[in-house]
């Protein structure tokens, strides 16, 4: 029940993506007017509609809603990926800033893997993007094994990122999609 509200209020279905909160809906677009949709907080969404999926029986009655939702998040997710595989902060506007984060490419790669995995996701459409979702997440990997250019703690895409950024969200979501391979 609170997913659905949550959902009639925060995703944009012309861009198949979520708002972060109220205060990013229309006209709480960026500095160049462009709307906000955060890497990491659709990342989480995404990874967790592959979670409930999962976990939901499959004669759940909200089951075929849960699908219809993950299949059109994906199609936007897909929509945003760059050239080397990986997704920036703001989804809407890869160039601010114009660098890969690691969180959000770790979930939408590890649900597209599960999706792909599972029959819900149509391998020609989605298997590239998840090929080139894990070779960005390698290439961000540092000599020690620490995954970085993750955007710090905070509550919306950030302007700084860095190789040696790290958090151990990204490290979670990264072990989900090298679970999704095995």
């Amino acid at each position: 029940k609170e997913f659905r509200a949550t959902t009639g209020k925060l995703f944009n279905g012309k861009a198949r993506l979520y708002y972060r909160d109220s205060t990013y809906l229309p006209g709480g677009q960026n500095w160049n007017g462009r709307d906000v949709f955060w890497s990491r907080g659709n990342g989480w969404v995404f990874g967790a509609l592959a979670m409930i999926l999962r976990d939901l029986p499959a004669d759940h009655a909200d089951r075929a809603w849960f699908v219809d939702l993950y299949r059109r998040m994906a199609e936007g997710v897909v929509a945003c990926q760059q050239a080397d595989g990986s997704w920036h902060p703001d989804l809407a506007d890869p160039k601010t800033p114009d660098c890969p984060e690691m969180s959000g490419t770790s979930f939408f790669t590890y649900g597209f893997i599960w999706g792909l995995n599972n029959g819900l996701l149509d391998p020609v459409v989605y298997e590239p993007g998840a090929r080139k979702g894990w070779a960005a997440i390698c290439r961000a990997m540092d000599e020690s094994g620490r995954l970085g250019w993750v955007q710090q703690v905070g509550s919306s895409p950030t302007a700084e990122l860095k190789p040696d950024y790290f958090e151990f969200y990204a490290t979670g979501a990264y072990l989900c999609a090298a679970k999704e391979l095995c």
